[in-house]
């Protein structure tokens, strides 16, 4: 079962690297839309020639995003280990209740889950993952970098074209709409959904996916070298609704147990929406009927559904924060102090929203979430 806080401290720490990843590539594309935007240039002359320096701005954001990813590769990978060693050591604990494992640990034979060849396997795995897919999120976000220099340019134009806008107006405003919006990742589903996401969520989401999933290959692998068939599910307040339904509750991993739920058709382990899928943060453990007692308080359907409402809610002020936090850096580097300063306005209006949500809800305030780190 996984650690709650091995989450929080990855998720803050990414947070940190790639707000702050975001902030300066929005940045630096401001600061380059913004160069020559006074001078003394026809719109059409000045589109075509911001048009072409794409490829130099490319090739520092690359720079950007590889100094960023070695950056945060050590502690990802550290936190995949420990997300495991944690998750096996926990359920080692609910193993050691039988008695073929009490035998083992009494004759000094039982192989603890830092030195069993399952750790050793799936450790290796899950960080070649977790490598894969921070790639590919970098890769994308060189995309959507392109799609957010090409757009400005093209809305900047657009923009003088009436002749009641200057190009150093036009350029700004495009600077203003470009911080609120970030970057943003698209993703395109089996289905063919199309939806995007801010760089940073985006990041946040699949690390934090990857390292959910690594710990419970682990507690799958100590099941199954154990024999243990049936696992609890882990249950917390606010859950999404379609998880609410079979949190805390006890499957079977093969089927071979009667009386049982199978976990993959239960809870849709396995898919990409389900128990471990993407953004879930439920785990299981091992569970020996007689000898396990069920752990986990369920949480009633009204109160579930009234936090969920309510971290939604907390999650649309944090997003809006760092919207405008965002905005008024970017605008700072493009050299309008009047766009930053409304910006700035913003923020202290979503702030005051916020502080007035949480003593009305009785959540905690999640600092980390609210920052870009510029």
């Amino acid at each position: 079962m996984l650690d709650d806080l091995v989450l929080f401290k990855l998720e803050t720490e990414i947070n940190r690297i790639y707000a702050e990843v975001e902030t300066e590539m929005v940045s630096a594309i401001a600061r380059e839309l913004a160069k020559g935007s006074n001078a003394s240039i026809s719109p059409i002359a000045w589109r075509t020639e911001k048009l072409r320096q794409m490829g130099r701005l490319e090739g520092k954001l690359t720079d950007l995003l590889r100094r960023k990813s070695r950056e945060i590769q050590p502690q990802l990978e550290d936190s995949i280990i420990r997300a495991m060693l944690g998750a096996g050591k926990e359920d080692d604990m609910v193993l050691a209740q039988i008695a073929s494992v009490k035998a083992q640990i009494a004759s000094g034979t039982f192989v603890e889950v830092s030195k069993s060849s399952v750790f050793e396997q799936l450790s290796k795995a899950a960080i070649a993952n977790a490598r894969t897919g921070l790639n590919l999120t970098n890769t994308q976000a060189l995309q959507a970098a392109n799609e957010i220099w090409v757009s400005a340019v093209n809305s900047a134009y657009v923009k003088t074209l009436t002749g009641s806008t200057s190009l150093d107006q036009a350029v700004k405003l495009s600077v203003r709409e470009m911080g609120r919006q970030g970057a943003y990742v698209t993703y395109v589903s089996d289905m063919g959904r199309v939806t995007k996401t801010s760089l940073e969520v985006a990041v946040r989401r699949d690390v934090v996916t990857s390292v959910n999933q690594a710990a419970a290959e682990m507690t799958m692998g100590r099941c199954d070298e154990y024999e243990c068939d049936l696992v609890e599910v882990s249950a917390h307040e606010g859950a999404r609704p379609e998880h609410a339904a079979w949190q805390g509750k006890v499957y079977s991993l093969h089927g071979k147990t009667p009386g049982y739920e199978l976990l993959s058709v239960a809870t849709g382990y396995g898919e990409v929406d389900g128990l471990c899928g993407v953004n879930c943060r439920h785990s299981f453990f091992p569970y020996f009927p007689g000898l396990s007692k069920q752990s986990q308080d369920i949480p009633g359907k009204k109160e579930n559904r009234e936090t969920y409402e309510a971290t939604q809610k907390q999650r649309y002020l944090e997003r809006n924060i760092r919207s405008a936090k965002r905005e008024a850096s970017v605008c700072r580097a493009a050299g309008d102090s009047e766009g930053s300063a409304k910006a700035q306005a913003r923020v202290k209006a979503y702030q005051s929203k916020m502080r007035e949500f949480i003593d009305n809800s009785g959540l905690t305030r999640q600092y980390p979430r609210e920052q870009i780190y510029s």
